[in-house]
């Protein structure tokens, strides 16, 4: 593992907006704390904005239909207000009418997860979506998470 330089890899910051305690707890349980990711959760947008100006995480997971302001809300915070283009964001619902795609696909996401999802393979996917954005810490990341995974 060490030859891989794996170990000099910064942690990912992942920043997980949703108001479902239950979905919240499937994403503690797939994008773990520890050597390769750092995590962060709010229940709703406005604590999502507060949070991401300053934490500034790699990547958000917005969960489209929550209370007070939409997912897609903050998405178009983030891009248009704040200007930030570079952040890895993956919007999540139950969603999946293709408007609703195509919209925020115009506003620059990375990824699109429909739930209910399969919580053993959502760190796949985040490092699939962060890819887009840096795709050479998240090369190292999949290798570090295939490694963590060997017999």
């Amino acid at each position: 593992m060490e030859d891989s330089g794996v170990l000099s890899l910064k942690r990912i910051k992942v920043l997980i907006v949703e108001d479902d305690k239950k979905i919240r707890r499937l994403y503690y349980l797939g994008i773990r704390n520890g050597m390769l990711f750092q995590r962060r959760s709010c229940a709703d947008g406005k604590a999502a904005l507060e949070v991401f100006e300053q934490w500034r995480p790699d990547i958000v997971v917005l969960d489209i239909m929550m209370p007070d302001m939409t997912g897609y809300e903050v998405l178009r915070h983030i891009r248009e207000y704040l200007v930030d283009k570079k952040t890895a964001i993956v919007m999540a619902t139950s969603l999946a009418d293709a408007d609703t795609i195509t919209d925020c696909l115009r506003l620059g996401i990375q990824g699109y997860i429909v739930k209910p999802f399969n919580h053993k393979e959502i760190a796949d996917k985040m490092i699939e979506y962060y890819k887009t954005t840096d795709p050479i810490r998240a090369t190292l990341a999949g290798q570090y998470l295939e490694e963590m995974r060997a017999p």
